[in-house]
């Protein structure tokens, strides 16, 4: 029976310690992502960046809602017709991540590599080059309209994103709470039982003296009733002597 309780036991730790390792994985992930995002405005692991068409600027070929992946790449690698996520240069969308479509490669005056793009759905070229120094990467796959693209687009908005965040943060502060929660049940538990102990001694004590203590005195009593009996006996002798 102890057996099977040691090995129960060592297999709850086992579960806990395992389920600590992920969550603070999953935490950890979800840091990665905050600081990618402020930083820089997008997530990148190795070179490889997630995005979510949110315009339809791209459709028949990309639609609204759909999960994209693109690979950092030299831009010398691009050629026309390729698909690529940039950081726009325009006054009216500076800053903006946008992903169309390379209708032209040629060099500046600097011989610098520009890419000249456009939205398939868009009837005009976008007004800025895309250079090397504003290329994200060239867009490798895209999920279509599938689960995964939902999924996604949840976890990519407001809710979602505080979600990721949220949740495992707070299974983490559970599993650490109840692992403290136990310890010090335990511990009040011991010290209940110590106090308990300590207390049952002492009264044990404490009643064994007050008990010969009222012996002492009963005694004492009896001796001075008896001497005071005497004492009036030997005073009526000897009044009747008289």
């Amino acid at each position: 029976m102890k057996h099977a309780d040691n090995r129960t036991k060592i297999r709850n730790r086992i579960i806990s310690a395992s389920v600590t390792v992920l969550l603070v994985l999953s935490l950890f992930c979800c840091l990665y992502v905050i600081v990618q995002v402020l930083t820089c405005g997008y997530v990148s692991f190795g070179g490889h960046c997630f995005f979510r068409v949110v315009t339809g600027s791209m459709e028949p070929s990309l639609s609204v809602g759909e999960l994209i992946l693109t690979d950092d790449v030299d831009i010398k690698e691009i050629c026309v017709g390729d698909v690529v996520s940039f950081r726009s240069q325009s006054i009216d969308t500076m800053g903006n991540i946008i992903t169309h479509r390379v209708v032209d490669v040629s060099h500046n005056a600097m011989g610098e590599i520009q890419l000249l793009t456009k939205g398939d759905a868009n009837l005009s070229v976008d007004g800025m080059y895309v250079t090397a120094s504003n290329l994200i990467g060239k867009v490798v796959w895209s999920s279509g309209d599938s689960f995964l693209a939902s999924v996604m687009s949840f976890l990519s908005g407001r809710y979602g994103f505080l979600a990721c965040i949220v949740f495992p943060c707070l299974l983490i502060l559970g599993f650490v709470l109840k692992d403290n929660v136990k310890s010090m049940r335990r511990d009040m538990k011991k010290l209940v039982d110590t106090m308990e102990k300590s207390g049952e001694d002492v009264a044990l004590v404490s009643s064994d003296v007050i008990a010969e203590e009222d012996y002492d005195a009963m005694r004492e009593r009896l001796r001075a009733e008896l001497m005071e009996e005497l004492l009036n006996r030997d005073v009526e002798a000897q009044s009747r002597e008289e």
